[in-house]
């Protein structure tokens, strides 16, 4: 126990901000306090050690303390109420988004939004604030920030144990450590979540199982399930982690779609993706699907978003990955038939000016989904000795469903001679996705305006002009 005197003549507040300004913040957190009242002093007894000032009086005070700033100002800025505001200081109650645009207010002149909102994640101290910090740290692939979450949260228990489980998997997945075919086995051993939104977490990941996994009609399956799921969540409570996952619904939706050669919703998710101006990953990623949707279409188009991709991804840091966008690029190049640069893949160089097959088996430990990368597995068939060989690769990709890489193996059959009635009919062959997509219902659903623009200040990246942001 210690004992802090101080004087009548000090206020509470006052109290506490002497403390602040020695470096100790106070917060009402599991803390004892006991006045005693002794003439003109008074005396303030501590128990279980040093204590913090909670979130919500750290953040108050930080509004209160400076000149420029009132609870009706900051109100207006992040459209909310005075009377939310009123809320958040007395009972700490304040939507994510909400706390995202205060980070963009009360940042530092020396440090950035996501710089104060990577600090205050670490400070959060309710239940529901720190699950959607989690989400928040991953869907902005901050992996710094969510490996610090982890950490920190590790010997909780509850749902924030839960929490620490399922995320701990992805971080995992994100820095490589399990590969994408791994995640479902991972994810039995964390068993059956009691909270309800994780559960819908757990199913999207096991989307992105499906996709390396090239089964893309039971992604399509179980997407359109977790559509359903995420549209019940309660909007007021958890629009944050809603949007986030309506977000991760249009990762999803993008390449399956892609896949399926429904080309107009392919593009449609991935420029929602763009749009939602989030992490220079995912919409790299939206790039590439959009340089897909177009290969057979416009050249130019095409390459400009497979440039675009490669370009935006270089400002992600993760090397490894780099190379996957990089060959993403260059394949699309050779069967647009552009010359690669120079400092490309000196086997992709070689296979572009004599191909064969023996340099693409030389390629496939290079990249992640190795031998089943879709672009190896279509030029392994196109330039095959065997006159069996492209009409197994197209039989793959017909199992597979993968529409999109059946219709092209199906075009450069047909330019071989075979002129058949199947063969015609592959060549701009949908997948059945069902009824009901993008109804007007469904337009709503997917209007992100919790989340749209608050993870950035300026566009990532600008389809009009296709300019990225440079700072």
């Amino acid at each position: 126990m210690k004992c802090i005197i101080v004087t009548s003549n000090h206020s509470y507040k006052n109290f506490l901000n002497i403390f602040q300004k020695n470096g100790r913040i106070h917060v009402l957190i599991y803390m004892v306090e006991y006045f005693v009242n002794t003439g003109r002093r008074r005396y303030l007894f501590e128990m279980k050690g040093a204590f913090q000032l909670r979130f919500h009086k750290k953040i108050i005070g930080i509004i209160e303390d400076r000149e420029d700033l009132s609870l009706s100002y900051v109100a207006e800025q992040i459209g909310v109420s005075r009377q939310y505001m009123s809320k958040f200081k007395n009972k700490g109650a304040i939507g994510f988004c909400q706390l995202v645009k205060l980070s963009h207010i009360l940042s530092e002149k020396d440090k950035t939004f996501k710089e104060t909102m990577a600090e205050w994640c670490l400070e959060l101290d309710t239940t529901e604030a720190i699950k959607q910090s989690f989400e928040y740290a991953c869907v902005t692939r901050n992996i710094n920030l969510l490996g610090k979450l982890l950490t920190k949260h590790k010997d909780e228990s509850g749902t924030i144990r839960e929490y620490v489980s399922v995320y701990g998997i992805l971080y995992q997945y994100i820095i490589g450590e399990v590969h994408g075919t791994e995640i479902v086995n991972q994810l039995k051993k964390v068993g059956q979540p009691k909270d309800k939104v994780l559960n819908i977490l757990m199913d999207i990941m096991k989307c992105y199982n499906y996709f390396h996994l090239k089964k893309y009609n039971l992604m399509l399956e179980l997407i359109q399930e977790i559509e359903a799921q995420v549209e019940a969540v309660d909007s007021d409570r958890k629009s944050y982690i809603k949007e986030c996952y309506i977000y991760r619904v249009a990762e999803i939706f993008a390449p399956v779609y892609l896949h399926y050669n429904h080309l107009d919703l392919a593009r449609r998710f991935a420029n929602m993706i763009i749009d939602a101006n989030i992490s220079e990953k995912t919409i790299s990623d939206a790039l590439y699907i959009l340089g897909m949707s177009y290969l057979g279409e416009d050249k130019e188009k095409s390459l400009n978003y497979f440039e675009d991709s490669y370009t935006l991804f270089k400002k992600v840091g993760d090397k490894t990955y780099e190379k996957e966008v990089r060959y993403n690029l260059d394949f699309a190049k050779i069967y647009l038939g552009e010359p690669l640069a120079k400092d490309s893949d000196p086997h992709l160089i070689q296979f572009q000016n004599s191909p064969d097959t023996q340099m693409l088996k030389l390629l496939q430990e290079s990249l992640y989904d190795g031998e089943e990368e879709d672009f190896l597995v279509y030029y392994k068939g196109i330039v095959s000795n065997s006159p069996n060989e492209i009409y197994e690769c197209f039989q793959k990709f017909l199992l597979q469903s993968n529409y999109f890489f059946t219709s092209l193996v199906a075009k450069e059959i047909y330019k071989r001679g075979d002129q058949s009635g199947l063969i015609k009919s592959m060549m701009n062959f949908k997948g059945n996705i069902g009824k009901g997509v993008f109804c007007s219902e469904k337009d709503s659903f997917y209007n992100l305006n919790c989340i749209n623009s608050i993870h950035s200040v300026e566009r990532i990246y600008d389809r009009e002009t296709r300019s990225l942001q440079t700072k």
